[in-house]
Parts: C-alpha cells; structure tokens; sequence
C-alpha cells in the first residue's frame, strides 16, 4: 500500500476499476429490453399501428441505464 498526501492509504490497481459503458452486463440488459420492447410492441401493435408507447419505454429504459452508469447527482 501507498500513501498519498492525505492520511489514506490507498491500494493498488484500484485506480481506474469503471470499465467502459460498451463492455458492461448492464449495456446487453438494455439492448435486450430495448430489443425486447420493439418486438412486444410489434406483436400487440397491429391493433394500434404507429404508436409511440414503445418509444416512451424505450425513453424510460434510457433514463434508466444512464442512470445507473453515471448516478445521482451528490449535492456539494
């Protein structure tokens, strides 16, 4: 272990742990839910042609995801 200026010891390799949004299960999970989305819409939607319901979820899945990889802001 090193210690930085602070009077934490900091431990090595833990720098750089976040590993990019492409390489992560929660990118696969939201393709299959965006996939998953689009084909339930396309099965049910023939009562209903053009809808934007499946646009809306795919919205919310997004807020969704972004969420999860960047978090909630932190009041300062």
């Amino acid at each position: 272990m090193t210690t930085t200026g602070s009077s934490q010891p900091t431990s090595p390799g833990r720098e750089g742990t976040a590993r990019a949004s492409d390489h992560t299960a929660e990118l696969v999970a939201y393709f299959a839910s965006v996939i998953g989305v689009f084909l339930a819409s396309a099965l049910v939607g023939a009562q209903r042609p053009g809808s934007l319901e499946p646009w809306f979820f795919v919205a919310l899945l997004t807020i969704g995801y972004t969420f999860s990889r960047t978090g909630l802001p932190r009041p300062a």
